[in-house]
């Protein structure tokens, strides 16, 4: 699960991770502890990291154009462990909306159209 190169990897790997946290999350739900017990729990809870497996949790950051995916230890260190290895940042593409694109070429539609007539005249004269 850590060989995540491609977006669909990351969100992969972001959902099976979630599904993990979500499960513990519910079954922290339905026990009989009080609210500040659950809450204890929760914070104190480490998840196993998904390339090193050990108990530090993974970071998933989507900011900035960017996914990126850390070893928890390397977020926030946890006494004994170190980070593995795990650090991936993948680059998103840049978004042009349709409207700013078709506006982006009538402009150089307009240009080059301005461009030909000036050749013309030049090489009339």
């Amino acid at each position: 699960m850590s060989n995540i190169k491609t977006v669909d990897d990351f969100y992969k790997a972001k959902y099976k991770y979630s599904q993990r946290v979500n499960h513990y999350i519910n079954s922290l739900r339905r026990s009989n502890l009080t609210n500040n017990e659950k809450k204890q729990s929760m914070s104190s809870k480490k998840f196993p990291c998904i390339r090193c497996k050990n108990p530090v949790n993974t970071f998933f950051s989507n900011s900035g154009r960017k996914l990126i995916v850390l070893c928890g230890a390397a977020v926030q260190p946890v006494p004994g462990y170190t980070p593995c290895s795990l650090n991936v940042e993948i680059n998103l593409p840049k978004i042009i909306l349709i409207d700013q694109l078709l506006i982006d070429l009538n402009l150089a539609k307009k240009n080059i159209n301005e461009e030909i007539i000036l050749n013309k005249l030049n090489i009339m004269h």
